[in-house]
């Protein structure tokens, strides 16, 4: 699996989830980005997925929309 694949695949299971604002992809240096409201968002962001690490961001609370 490649890493825009695992990371499709991780959006699918936390995008859900109270506090998860989001999920990017660094292919350039192997790594997968969950975006999060705050720190303890985290628990619910693996550190490793597919092989891939994981970092947990925490950004705030934002709204998307108009």
């Amino acid at each position: 699996m490649d890493i825009v694949e695992a990371k499709e695949e991780l959006e699918k299971k936390l995008i859900d989830k109270e506090g998860i604002i989001g999920v990017g992809a660094n292919a350039d240096r192997g790594f997968i980005v969950v975006y999060v409201e705050s720190r303890s968002d985290c628990v619910e962001v693996p550190e490793e997925f597919e092989g891939y690490r994981v970092e947990c961001v925490p950004v705030g609370k934002t709204e998307f929309g108009g």
